[in-house]
């Protein structure tokens, strides 16, 4: 089943144009007004707090639900909203809405530990971008999923077509990441996916 999560970054309030990734930058920003006690990790009260936060800024006439005017009328996003809206209303309440948070915050936490920390952010956020495709229907990301879901996200990033990334192209990585991951060749799919797992893995 492919899963797709179009609210995912304006739903942790990002601002993005088009289809450019979050950089390095925005990444740990977001990432930091998350984890209100700067723990290092994004508790599920944290996660809510933010959610019930930002649903009260975006309900501009303050009737306990949004509409798409509220939130954006862009294609792309009302497209987003109609699948979020589990009543078909044309509206989501603060119930639908927290509902799809817990879900994003499933999605996120890699671990199944509760808590979010920097790399399963960083990867929520980038395959977000993509989707994934659940294979056995978990609402969860393994391994495996994972790698496919980067393959696709190399290929949204690589302006050039030719199979790796630039630093410009990566630019969702630290510098120090980037030159890290680039010390014996290039950001490939196959290395990129590497990083990632063992980051997760506690090998970085």
């Amino acid at each position: 089943m492919r899963v797709f999560y179009g609210l995912t970054l304006l739903l942790i309030a990002f601002s993005t144009t088009g289809r450019a990734l979050p950089d390095a930058t925005a990444l740990q920003q977001s990432f930091d007004r998350l984890d209100q006690n700067h723990n290092g990790s994004i508790s599920l009260v944290e996660w809510d707090q933010h959610a019930f936060a930002f649903f009260k800024a975006t309900d501009r006439n303050n009737d306990n639900e949004i509409d798409p005017t509220e939130i954006t009328d862009d294609t792309e996003t009302v497209n987003s909203f109609s699948r979020s809206d589990a009543k078909r209303d044309g509206r989501l309440g603060i119930e639908e809405f927290m509902q799809l948070r817990r879900q994003l915050f499933k999605v996120a936490d890699i671990h199944a530990n509760d808590s979010i920390d920097r790399t399963e952010f960083e990867l929520y956020n980038l395959i977000s971008e993509t989707g994934w495709d659940d294979a056995n229907t978990n609402g969860r990301l393994d391994l495996a999923e994972i790698r496919g879901s980067l393959q696709e996200l190399v290929k949204l990033a690589d302006q050039d077509q030719d199979g790796i990334l630039s630093p410009e192209e990566a630019n969702f990585l630290s510098s120090e990441a980037f030159t890290q991951l680039t010390a014996d060749g290039p950001l490939s799919p196959a290395r990129l996916y590497t990083h990632y797992r063992d980051m997760l893995m506690g090998k970085q």
